[in-house]
């Protein structure tokens, strides 16, 4: 792990941990022991029992099949980041990035980002990519952002890593950030999202009243 980021820093770490608390309650909600405690429902309401569990699982699974997705993606190109070819490249502007959060239960974040040029095959190219899932995710603290760029003075020369399919492509440190949490908050939700499809289906054998 690059010097200036430590376990827990990144403050995008913590966004899909948010969603947990709502999956909890909601796999308790859908559980079918614990929905309905007779055995018959009534004819007006069982339309949107088995609607809403449908409903809820297209949510949830929805939900869990991006996350999931996107820690794949992430661990995916950083294992094939590990392998590019390595080219010279220089500092040309650094910079922090400033995102307001949302919603009271969120916190600002500060993102560092370095503009960096560098040539492939004689072709000059221009970079901006410090690690995978770094730009998503950002510090809680804009000092930790200024240490992790205080590593990248601008008119420094520095390695530059880039994809020998798409030149384009390139980052300056191996590894990548949030795989991890996206993996445990998008199995939760998806399990969450079964979860309520056994609760649809359960509620549309119910017998009416």
């Amino acid at each position: 792990m690059a010097p200036g980021l430590r376990r827990g820093d990144a403050r995008g770490e913590l966004a899909p941990m948010r969603l947990l608390p709502g999956a909890v309650i909601a796999s308790v909600t859908f559980s079918p022991g614990c929905a309905l405690a007779d055995s018959a429902i009534d004819r007006a309401v069982k339309p949107y029992f088995v609607g809403g569990g449908w409903l809820a699982a297209l949510v949830f699974l929805g939900i869990g099949f991006v996350l999931l997705s996107r820690a794949m993606r992430y661990r995916r190109a950083a294992a094939a980041a590990m392998q590019w070819p390595v080219a010279d490249g220089v500092v040309l502007a650094t910079d922090i990035v400033k995102r307001i959060s949302k919603s009271d239960d969120e916190f600002d974040s500060y993102v560092p980002r370095v503009r960096y040029a560098y040539t492939v095959d004689g072709v000059r190219r221009e970079g901006d990519v410090i690690r995978i899932g770094l730009g998503d995710l950002g510090y809680v603290r804009e000092q930790q952002a200024r240490d992790h760029l205080a590593r990248y003075p601008v008119g420094a020369s520095i390695a530059v890593r880039y994809d020998p399919q798409q030149p384009q492509a390139a980052v300056l440190e191996i590894g990548q950030l949030g795989a991890t949490r996206y993996l445990l908050a998008g199995g939760l939700l998806g399990a969450v999202g079964v979860g309520a499809v056994v609760f649809a289906i359960w509620s549309a054998t119910l017998p009416v009243q």
